[in-house]
């Protein structure tokens, strides 16, 4: 492995994979054939639409493990993959675990047993935590004890805007930048580039269009945006393949 100049560190070892799934109740929206169906969780049609959203995410996100197993970073056992769902709160699938080309591993497949979407978008808040996380328990802790710099992937599936904070808040305005903070000390800020790429797919809709999702691409300062409209039953299984197939290419 190349090291850094004039310095006894390894360039990288691992990459981490950061992927983060919305599990909101607006991911729901355009699968209902009435949209005043959207609190009326007790009638068939929204019924119809929770059964479409679970098997659009639970295949795509299978598919997505599998490219993944199929790159070579991951058959050099080099890959760690890192996951939430998120609605009104984040919640950890797995810490970083390595993949493995077999499957023989810990990383959580999602299912229609364990993916019910509901609730509002904690959108800031799971991507403020998890590379919080991830820069100071991994990539830092790889520096100061192995003396190793890794790579970080971080990919954002989400249908919708942050509702947690309200538009214009101070604490809204506080966790962007934080985020921002995070995201410059990861593209070196620190010393240390561990920052691979940074993309958030938006599965947009009347209710979330292309140029709002570029402004929260712009808020999170990622690399890319990619947007996917969500009235193509198929947008979410486009979205995991897109993440999954730039990542296998590293």
């Amino acid at each position: 492995m190349s090291k850094a100049p004039d310095e006894d560190l390894v360039i990288h070892e691992y990459y981490y994979v950061v992927l983060l799934v919305d599990k909101s109740q607006s991911m729901l929206w355009p699968f209902l054939e009435d949209e005043k169906n959207r609190n009326e969780t007790g009638t068939s049609d929204y019924r119809n639409a929770v059964n479409k959203v679970q098997q659009e995410i639970t295949f795509a996100h299978a598919k997505a493990l599998a490219a993944l197993r199929g790159s070579q970073i991951c058959k050099d056992r080099y890959l760690k993959v890192y996951q939430y769902a998120f609605n009104d709160k984040p919640m950890v699938l797995n810490p970083p675990e390595e993949l493995s080309p077999v499957g023989m591993d810990k990383v959580f497949k999602l299912t229609a047993s364990n993916y019910y979407p509901e609730s509002k978008t904690a959108l800031y808040d799971v991507v403020h935590e998890a590379l919080q996380v991830v820069e100071q328990n991994y990539l830092r802790k790889a520096i100061e004890d192995d003396r190793r710099v890794d790579k970080l992937i971080i990919g954002v599936i989400t249908d919708g805007e942050d509702t947690m904070y309200e538009e214009n808040s101070p604490e809204r305005s506080q966790k962007i930048s934080q985020i921002k903070e995070l995201m410059h000390k990861l593209r070196g800020g620190d010393g240390y580039s561990h920052l691979y790429s940074s993309v958030l797919i938006g599965l947009t809709s009347a209710d979330f269009t292309k140029q709002r999702l570029l402004k929260v691409k712009e808020e999170l300062t990622f690399d890319e945006a990619i947007s996917i409209n969500q009235s193509d039953d198929k947008a979410i299984r486009r979205a995991f393949k897109l993440f999954s197939t730039d990542t296998a290419g590293i």
